[in-house]
């Protein structure tokens, strides 16, 4: 099965677009990446975010 090459700053952008105080929970996932917008965190491949308690991860 062949990867999707998707760009992760569009991904993230989007996500965070997603996050705020009306949203929905949620999740939303894409192939291998997954963003979950009710309590803030998107995780793509080895990355993560995680807005709310202003934790970034990346690798």
């Amino acid at each position: 099965m062949k990867a999707i090459n998707v760009c992760t700053s569009s991904v993230l952008a989007a996500a965070l677009s997603l996050a705020s105080p009306h949203a929905t929970a949620g999740i939303v996932q894409y192939g291998n990446g997954i963003v979950q917008y009710g309590n803030g965190i998107v995780q793509w491949g080895n990355s993560i975010v995680q807005w709310g308690n202003r934790i970034v991860q990346w690798g």
